[in-house]
């Protein structure tokens, strides 16, 4: 999100089950937990990822603020951003994508990365795969499209560069901060960074 202009949510795909759309992981001391929103999927094979509809019948919003408040109660900057994340945990929410918008939006203002943010489905593109993705550039007038490492594997980089649009590949490695509960962890919820880093600057050079 830091490296770019226009920070688009791919939001009218269809969600993948058990996947970080509706899980993450935080630090315990006994090591990595996954923290999962439920949502109903009985029926609804190749749901767009904007229609999931969290399973309110299942007490997971509790459960989840009790592990967070429990792991993470010690860490130096928790109390400062606790209010949010208890509020959140005791709203009632109804679809997935807005319980995600409001913690990307807050984590991001946190971590001071200002950047405009679109939902894909407010864009109207068109295609499948790697011509929706490089169709959703053109619309915003993209010259460069950023994705992870892994899109090599599924991405067809030609189809950018025939459109003049530049593909950049991201490499990330987890550069290792003070946590709690001994070794650091890499990979976690960006809650694990807030909570033990509160505003500092994750990219800073060595």
């Amino acid at each position: 999100m830091r490296r770019s202009d226009v920070f688009v949510i791919l939001d009218d795909v269809a969600f993948s089950r058990n996947s970080i759309e509706n899980r993450n992981l935080i630090k315990t001391p006994r090591g990595r937990l996954w923290l999962t929103v439920p949502v109903r999927t009985k029926g609804r094979f190749g749901q767009f990822i904007k229609d999931v509809e969290i399973d309110a019948s299942q007490k997971w919003a509790e459960k989840h603020w009790k592990s967070i408040s429990m792991n993470y109660n010690r860490a130096e900057f928790f109390a400062a951003h606790a209010p949010f994340f208890e509020r959140v945990y005791s709203s009632q929410w109804t679809r997935l994508i807005d319980l995600n918008m409001k913690l990307i939006e807050y984590i991001a203002e946190a971590l001071s990365v200002k950047r405009d943010t679109v939902l894909s489905s407010t864009l109207g593109a068109r295609g499948t795969g790697t011509s929706r993705l490089v169709d959703i550039c053109e619309k915003l007038g993209a010259a460069t499209y950023v994705a992870g490492a892994g899109a090599r594997s599924y991405q067809d980089d030609s189809l950018f560069k025939s459109r003049g649009i530049k593909p950049v590949h991201q490499m990330y490695f987890a550069k290792p901060y003070p946590q709690l509960y001994g070794s650091f962890l890499p990979n976690l919820s960006a809650i694990d960074y807030l909570f033990n880093q509160d505003g500092a600057d994750p990219f800073r050079s060595e």
